[in-house]
Order: structure tokens, then C-alpha cells, then sequence
């Protein structure tokens, strides 16, 4: 069954529309604000079709980029695709490329430009590039920065009404297509309903002809533009702007209400009951302009004493409203349709702002309505983006404030996702079967509340449990938790992850029992919350969280194939993030010298372990070599290795050769200070070992070296002829390898030895 005929279609409002073709032929399409948004991942998509159409995008600014007027290629390409496709989501992609490079479309993209929805649904596109994200790929990893950059591409956001506003510039700057957009305007104008002032006015402003020009400074040669409207439309707009003389006053106070909450500037208590003596009056109409909850929060936030009682129950119940509205929003699929009962650019404020609820938990609000009120929320369908600032924000914040609470609340999404499992909302059922799936929903919510038995961890699987809500659980929990449910909660879902990476990965939206059950996009969230459990928690459960992540690896016949690779390095790059999170606490000075040592005791029992297995996985982590996707240290002389560089060239000494990319890469960067330039000595001891280890030298990394030995220690080389002597061992092997650079330093180097 196809889009357009299942019930999808008809709920999402799909539109047949006739395309007239400039070979006076037609077309049947289909479209809605959802397909033309697809190539734009902001609207609930498949990934695959996503990609196509991004692909189709990038293919056609490659070829449109040139902007050559009669691009034969470009415009049989646009010609075959109007033509041939039944789906609105092509037509918003070559409407893309026409905005980014119009002069190499021509008189190609006429029929686009006759279709009035087309318009209307690119002015949507348009204010929602702001949440156009560039998710983390584990399969590709060039895709996070490629889909990044495509994002950024300058015609995304410039013309902020979208196509609407982008005719107007295009016909200002000579547009070669002016006279074919003024008989669309006409037409547009003929078929327009005389009560349809809006889209009048949208022609309008669109058609350079009811434009006229008047002079602000004749000295400087500046100019503006103002639109001429026709009697109904301009009365319209002057009784929008006089009854909108409120939406300035609002956009003001919200400003200043944003930077208070930004701390770029300070508001007094005087200036906080100005605005909201505002935003509360029943005589002032609400406007999408205001901001009630950032009102809210600053006002319980920093002037609590001096809320009188109405005030105080304005600001809970204002929070309260919003976070029942973004719940609502979060599991409506993002529906077009919806109108948005709270600002939505206060939507991350509000679901980080309950702490502030419970501060007046049985004062203004029952206890018991708000743990419903926060479990509906743990339990709804928020954005990745949107779910991992709240997730910092409950471990972080609310944590601290509410311990006890912050783990009440926890256990009952943990119990949670065993229920979701065995009752399934069907979106699509009648009106009936969502009530009563909705209230048995609540009743379990509220009978979870009212009790306190945990769950029982060992039986915990993703077969039993929604793997999507005991990932949530996880990352909700503090990293230093002492509570022993909680460590064995962590440890538990350790295993169940890495059991499921074993398993194939499915891009479809079905979820079979073999099929992996943890989405890709939460792996990085999980690698750095894992690796803050082993820096951070009891060192006993960080070593036996340590136990179970090397246990696929070191206690197996382990083979790294693709259909494991995933589980590999989700594993090491735990220990890579784990290592750049030491960085962060030394850059923090932040009690260091107890991280430092507990780091460094986990190290030497993972050296141990690895030792023991008696084979090489792990080597490149171990020795601090960490890829480049997450070492972030800048310092050539790593507070990390105070007290443990005899530690450190104890691993060197146990792996050998194998050591050599990894320490040639930690000596020329970080380590350079602490292992150099004695640390040639090691080098080469180990080249000499293993001829075949001569490879090592081949890299980037190599050539760093050696130039950082001579431009920052050649005087203390030069004065050490084994120092010397290796140095130019290193050289003339990388002279061997076609390094220029070598040759060049060598020559340097060499009159050193023979005055030696």
C-alpha cells in the first residue's frame, strides 16, 4: 500500500495536485508539509529516503553550481523529474537547488513556481532549519560531518519565508525569469477568493511591481523598498500592526528575560514584576512572542522570598501548563496541524525547570499529580537532541536538589518499559482502544507510584523491557551513584548493550526479536556515560564494569569481523572518551590527583587483563593513543602522566613493537615534555627489534616527530651522541620511506654526529 492511500496519508492530509508542464502536458502528484520537508530529516521520515533525496539535492547543486544559462544536462534532469515523479518530495528538492543556483535552472522550474501550496509548505521548510540536526553515524563516519555541512549551506537560511521571499530578491537583482513569475502572479491574483487576505498578501509582497522606491539618505545613495497592497489588504495589515502594538511590547520583555536567564545582564525583582504583571493581565492578549516560563523560572529561581502568593502559583502552574503541552506535542508525531499551546523556543527550559515544581511539591501542586506529570514526560517521545540536554540536566541538577525523588522516578520508567513491551499503542486504532490503552497507562503510572518494590535486575532483557526507556533509565542515573541497585542496574545494562551489538543491525522500522534493539545514535551518549562511571564511581564497580566490557573481547576466541566491529569499537571508544574525560577534570582542576590515581590504578588492571589474555586488543587505548574523533588534548606536557610515566613505560615495554604508532603519536603530541627527547632511545630500541616494524614510521604522526625533535630538543640532543645516533636511525628509515622532510632534518642533524 502507498503513502497516499494508507491511513498515514489521510491523517497526515495529503493533497492530490496538477502539475501543468512546459510541454503543455501534465502531472499528478501528492504531497504535504511531511514529504516536503523529508530531504530536511525534520520531519518523521525513513532514513533511507532521506539520504536519496539529500543525494538528489547534492547531485543537482554539483551540476547547478556553475550557473551556465543553458545547462542541457541540468535541465533534461529537471524536465525527466517533473515529469516522471508522483511525490511532492522531489519537487521540494529541485525547489532547494533553484533557490541556491536559479540562474542554471532557466525557464526549467516554471511549473514549481505555479503551485501555491509549494510556497506555503517552503515557508514552513523554512522556519524549521534551526532543528535540522546532523545525527552521528556509527556505519559512515565522514556522514555526521557531510550532512553538518550540507546543513550550513548558505540558502538555507537566508531567505527566511523561504521561496516566498527569495522571488523578491531574485527579481530585484534582474531575475531572468521576471516576466514569466509576473504571469504567474497574475494568475495567482485572478484565482485568489476576495476573502483570502493572506495569500493576497503573500503575492504581494512577492511581486516586485507593487514595490515602490523612496529616498532615507540621498547623500549616501540609500534606499527602501516598500510594498504598495491593494485597499482590503492594507486595511488588514494596518489592523494587524495596531493590534499588534502588544506583540512589540512582548518581543521586548522576552528579550530582556533571555539575557537575564543567559546572565548577560542582571534584572531586579522591579523589572521582573513589570513583565509580569504583563504577561499575567487578563486585558492583554497572549502572543506567540511571550515568554511565561522563562518568566517563571527566573522569578522561583532568584526571587522566591519575595513572590507573593499569587505570584508563586502564576509561576507553578505557568511551568506546569507548558510541560503538559510539550508532552502533548512530543507524542503527536510533530504534526503540522498542531497549534502549540506554549513557546516552543522555551521547550528545553521547561523539561529542565521541574526541580523548581518540587520546591513547592503539597504547597501549590499534590506530590503524587506531579510524579504522574514528570513519568509522563520520562515516557514521552522528545527529540534526541531534546532528551540528552534533559538528561544531563536530571543527573546534573535535579539529582543533586532531589536525590531520593530523581531515583523514585527512575525505577518506575524502569518498570515502565516491562509495560510498554506487553501493552501497545496502536496510533492508529479507533477512538475507543486509545482511551483504554491511555487509561490502564495511567493507572499503571499511578500504582507505581504508590509502591516501592524495585524491579528485579537479573531478569532484565530487550526482550521483556523497552530497550529505548531502560537506555533512558540508564542515562538518567548520577555517575557516582552509591546506591547498589543503581551499580548493578549499570553493570546489567552493560550486558545487555554489548549482547545486542552482537546482533544484526536494522534500518527498517520493524524491531524482530534477533534484530538490534538499541539505536545507533545513543551509542555516543553511552560511550561517554560509561566512561564517567569508570572515572567516577567506586573503583571496585569500575573495575568490574571494566570486567564486563572486556569480557566479548579478552575472554573469547575473539575475531574482529564487520558484523562485530561495531561492538569493538563502542568498547574501545569507552576507553578513548575515558582518557579525554581525564583531560577535562585536569582542565578543570578539578580534584584532580584523585581521578588521576583512580584512572591510573583502572589502566593498570586493563593492562593486567589485557596481559593476561595474551593477545593485542586494546594496545592503542591502553597507551593513551586515542583516536582523533575524541582526543581533544592540546598541551604538550599532560598533567595526566604526574607520577606514572614509570607506569606508562612499563605497557611500552610489555608490547614492544606493537607500542610503536601509539607512542610515536603520544610523544609527538601530549607526551613530547614528559617522554622527550630520551624517549628516541625507546623508539628505536624497539624499531631494532622488529624489522618489520619499520612501517610505524610511514604516518603523519612519524614526521611530527621528528620535527619536533629538532626544532624543540636538538640542543640537549646534540650534546648525547645515543641520542644522536638513534635520531639519525629514525631519519635515514624515513629517507628510505620517500619523507623529504627527513632528508632535510637529517642533514641538519648528521653535522652534530660527525663533530661528536
Amino acid at each position: 500500500m502507498s503513502y497516499k492511500e494508507s491511513d498515514f496519508g489521510a491523517k497526515d492530509g495529503i493533497k492530490e495536485i496538477i502539475i501543468k508542464l512546459n510541454d503543455g502536458s501534465e502531472n499528478t502528484i501528492y504531497g504535504n508539509e511531511f514529504l516536503w520537508n523529508a530531504y530536511r530529516g525534520t520531519t518523521v521520515t525513513h532514513y533511507l529516503l532521506e539520504s536519496i533525496l539529500i543525494s538528489l539535492e547534492k547531485y543537482l547543486i554539483e551540476i547547478a553550481q556553475f550557473e551556465v544559462p543553458e545547462n542541457k544536462l541540468l535541465k533534461s534532469i529537471i524536465n525527466h523529474l517533473l515529469a516522471s515523479t508522483n511525490s511532492s518530495a522531489i519537487y521540494s528538492v529541485l525547489t532547494s537547488a533553484f533557490i541556491a543556483y536559479a540562474k542554471a535552472f532557466g525557464d526549467s522550474i516554471l511549473p514549481v513556481l505555479k503551485v501555491r501550496e509549494f510556497y506555503e509548505w517552503d515557508t514552513h521548510r523554512a522556519t524549521r532549519e534551526h532543528s535540522a540536526s546532523a545525527i552521528y553515524d556509527q556505519e559512515i563516519s565522514y556522514a555526521q560531518k557531510e550532512k553538518g555541512e550540507f546543513n550550513r549551506l548558505p540558502h538555507r537560511i537566508k531567505y527566511q519565508r523561504g521561496l516566498r521571499e527569495f522571488l523578491l530578491h531574485y527579481q530585484i537583482n534582474g531575475g531572468l525569469l521576471n516576466k514569466e513569475l509576473q504571469i504567474i502572479f497574475d494568475d495567482f491574483y485572478e484565482k485568489c477568493d476576495k476573502e483570502d487576505i493572506f495569500w493576497e498578501k503573500a503575492i504581494t509582497e512577492m511581486d516586485i511591481r507593487k514595490y515602490k522606491a523612496s529616498i532615507v539618505d540621498k547623500e549616501k545613495g540609500v534606499f527602501q523598498l516598500e510594498v504598495n497592497y491593494p485597499d482590503p489588504v492594507y486595511d488588514a495589515v494596518q489592523t494587524f500592526t495596531e493590534e499588534n502594538k502588544n506583540d512589540n511590547l512582548s518581543m521586548h520583555y522576552s528579550h530582556l528575560l533571555r539575557q537575564a536567564k543567559k546572565k548577560k545582564s542582571k534584572i531586579s525583582f522591579d523589572e521582573w514584576e513589570t513583565i509580569f504583571n504583563h504577561f499575567s493581565s487578563d486585558e492583554i492578549e497572549n502572543t506567540m512572542w511571550d515568554s511565561p516560563v522563562t518568566l517563571s523560572v527566573l522569578g522561583l529561581d532568584l526571587f522566591s522570598s519575595e513572590l507573593n502568593r499569587p505570584q508563586k502559583e502564576y509561576c507553578v502552574k505557568t511551568i506546569i501548563e507548558a510541560l503538559k503541552q510539550v508532552i502533548k506535542e512530543a507524542n503527536d508525531r510533530g504534526s503540522f496541524s498542531m497549534q502549540y499551546g506554549f513557546n516552543i523556543l522555551e521547550k528545553q527550559l521547561t523539561i529542565e525547570s521541574i526541580h523548581l515544581l518540587y520546591e513547592f511539591k503539597n504547597e501549590i501542586i499534590d506530590e503524587n499529580e506531579l510524579d504522574v506529570l514528570i513519568v509522563y514526560l520520562l515516557t514521552s517521545h522528545l527529540a534526541d537532541h531534546e532528551i540528552r540536554g534533559f538528561q544531563k540536566y536530571y543527573r546534573n541538577t535535579f539529582s543533586k536538589k532531589f536525590p531520593q525523588k530523581a531515583n523514585e522516578l527512575i525505577v518506575i520508567l524502569i518498570k515502565y518499559a516491562k509495560f510498554h513491551i506487553e501493552n501497545r499503542l496502536n496510533h492508529y486504532g479507533s477512538e475507543q482502544e486509545i482511551k483504554q490503552y491511555r487509561e490502564k497507562q495511567f493507572s499503571f503510572i499511578e500504582n507505581s507510584i504508590l509502591e516501592s518494590e524495585l524491579p528485579e535486575i537479573s531478569s532484565l532483557t530487550f526482550d521483556s523491557h523497552e530497550a529505548h526507556f531502560l537506555n533512558n533509565s540508564l542515562l538518567l542515573i548520577v555517575s557516582n551513584t552509591n546506591n547498589e541497585f543503581f551499580q548493578n542496574y549499570i553493570l546489567k545494562m552493560c550486558e545487555l548493550i554489548l549482547v545486542d551489538l552482537k546482533l544484526e543491525n536494522n534500518y527498517s522500522y520493524s524491531r524482530s526479536r534477533k534484530s538490534r534493539k538499541i539505536n545507533h545514535t545513543n551509542l555516543v551518549d553511552l560511550r561517554f556515560y560509561f566512561n564517567e562511571i569508570l572515572l567516577f564511581n567506586e573503583v571496585s564497580i569500575s573495575k568490574t564494569l571494566t570486567d564486563r566490557l572486556c569480557h566479548p573481547i579478552l575472554e573469547n576466541d575473539f575475531k574482529l569481523n564487520h558484523n562485530l566491529k561495531d561492538l569493538y569499537e563502542f568498547i574501545s571508544g569507552i576507553f578513548n572518551t575515558t582518557v579525554t574525560r581525564l583531560d577535562d577534570i585536569i582542565n578543570e582542576d578539578n580534584e584532580v590527583e584523585r581521578y588521576r590515581n583512580q584512572f591510573w590504578e583502572l589502566w593498570k588492571y586493563l593492562f593486567e587483563k589485557v596481559k593476561t589474555s595474551e593477545n593485542s586488543f586494546f594496545v592503542k587505548e591502553i597507551l593513551l593513543d586515542v583516536n582523533e574523533n575524541y582526543w581533544s588534548i592540546k598541551s604538550n606536557s599532560w598533567k595526566g602522566f604526574v607520577h606514572n610515566k614509570i607506569q606508562y613505560k612499563e605497557f611500552v615495554d610489555y608490547f614492544k613493537s606493537k607500542s610503536l604508532p601509539h607512542i610515536i603519536s603520544v610523544f609527538s603530541s601530549f607526551g613530547e615534555k614528559v617522554f622527550l627527547p630520551s624517549g628516541v632511545n625507546l623508539i628505536v630500541t624497539n624499531l631494532k627489534d622488529d624489522e618489520s616494524s619499520h612501517k610505524s614510521l610511514d604516518s603523519k604522526n612519524a614526521v611530527k616527530l621528528t620535527q619536533v625533535l629538532f626544532n624543540n630538543h636538538i640542543q640537549e640532543i646534540k650534546e648525547n651522541q645515543s641520542l644522536i645516533e638513534d635520531f639519525v636511525y629514525i631519519l635515514n628509515k624515513m629517507i628510505d620511506l620517500d619523507y623529504c622532510e627527513a632528508y632535510l632534518i637529517r642533514e641538519c642533524v648528521i653535522t652534530y654526529k660527525k663533530s661528536a
